[in-house]
């Protein structure tokens, strides 16, 4: 299969997302199962594989779209296209604590967010722009921003997006790059 397909699988290891938008985004995979998470200063794990996603059949199960979410044809592939603030989230695992997320995305315009350890209102936020990725969490109605980083990517270019969550850990590694690395000492969220 051709790796520039447009969302034929959305490997979603372990975990539970929940995309936030405030502009255009399609997300995407290539067909490749994920590879065992990056373990520096972590214990070797290698994941089993719990949730995973092809659209393929133009048929979205597990998922709540909310409006703005829906599928649609790109260059002979079904994408996942949101946009507005609206959340897509798979209705499954959240009971999970650690585990490993990859995908891939499209930003066409605009913020997205990804968000983990999600249950309820509370959560960790990995906010994406062109130029900037921020890590944040979420505890109630209470806000906090907890690291950023500069970045440069092309808008309406494909990039990869992996998020590790490893007990108090959080790593993000944009285009298999580590930008984020972070320990929640501070009542982190253990789920979700």
């Amino acid at each position: 299969m051709d790796v520039k397909r447009l969302l034929a699988l959305l490997f979603l290891a372990l975990f539970l997302i929940s995309m936030s938008l405030e502009a255009s985004l399609e997300i995407g995979a290539d067909d490749k199962p994920p590879e065992t998470p990056k373990t520096e200063d972590f214990v070797s794990v290698t994941y089993d594989i719990l949730f995973q996603e092809d659209f393929d059949d133009n048929v979205v199960e597990n998922w709540s779209l909310h409006p703005g979410w829906y599928l649609k044809e790109d260059a002979g592939n079904i994408v996942l296209s949101g946009s507005e603030h609206s959340h897509a989230h798979p209705v499954i695992g959240e009971e999970w604590t650690d585990y490993a997320v990859k995908f891939r995305f499209k930003l066409i315009q605009g913020v997205f967010h990804f968000n983990f350890r999600h249950v309820g209102d509370t959560r960790y936020i990995i906010g994406v722009e062109t130029d900037w990725i921020y890590f944040g969490k979420q505890l109630g109605e209470d806000f906090f921003d907890l690291l950023g980083s500069d970045i440069r990517f092309s808008l309406k270019g494909w990039h990869n997006l992996e998020t590790i969550v490893n007990s108090t850990n959080t790593r993000v590694y944009l285009d298999d790059e580590l930008i984020i690395s972070y320990n929640d000492d501070e009542l982190p969220i253990r789920m979700g």
